[in-house]
């Protein structure tokens, strides 16, 4: 294995690990994280999140085969400084959510909670940015898809941040009525990814 592959495999077993570990370890606090496709929110949240949850495991296994993928057909060639750019870009992107992870604590759900009690995290990276834990997800996708750079690849990644994304409105929607004005004066001082 080369440097990118390493690199590569350490960020996806550690962002992967990092997520079941979280969900085992709230669940033995019985706290239920994944909260996808649950049957909380409208309809359109509900396929938004059966779409994601699907996305997620596609992509999970499409970087990890990526990895090992050398055939010129499949895998395209880039310059190396372009793949540990990429590669640098998802061990930022793993930093991003591990902080995200950690400063929201036991309020850590995946989906729309309506009937879970949770409460506003507004403090630490979330000063900064409303979605660290997206954002971190966002730039492990396409930082892999750069370093690891193949069609499937780029397309199914770049569906995961579109998903991502239609998420991230359908909790905004929720947090909007669950947590009212404290909620929209957090979203007025603070943008939904980080600088935007």
């Amino acid at each position: 294995m080369n440097l990118i592959q390493t690199g590569g495999l350490i960020v996806w077993a550690a962002f992967y690990g990092s997520c079941l570990a979280k969900m085992l370890v709230r669940q033995r606090k019985s706290i239920r994280t994944d909260m996808l496709s649950t049957g909380c929110g409208d309809e359109t949240a509900r396929r938004i999140e059966r779409m994601l949850k699907r996305s997620v495991c596609a992509i999970a296994f499409i970087q990890l085969c990526s990895m090992f993928i050398s055939d010129p057909a499949i895998a395209w060639e880039l310059p190396q400084s372009s793949r540990l750019a990429g590669l640098g870009l998802a061990w930022l992107g793993l930093v991003v959510f591990c902080i995200a992870m950690y400063t929201i604590r036991n309020n850590w759900r995946v989906g729309i909670a309506v009937d879970k009690q949770t409460s506003l995290v507004t403090n630490g990276i979330y000063r900064y940015s409303r979605n660290p834990a997206f954002l971190g997800f966002d730039l492990i996708y396409i930082g892999l898809a750069v370093a690891f750079c193949n069609g499937i690849l780029i397309f199914i990644s770049l569906a995961g941040v579109i998903l991502m994304h239609l998420q991230i409105i359908e909790e905004e929607k929720y947090l909007s009525g669950h947590f009212g004005d404290a909620y929209q004066a957090y979203k007025k001082r603070t943008p939904r990814y980080f600088l935007f």
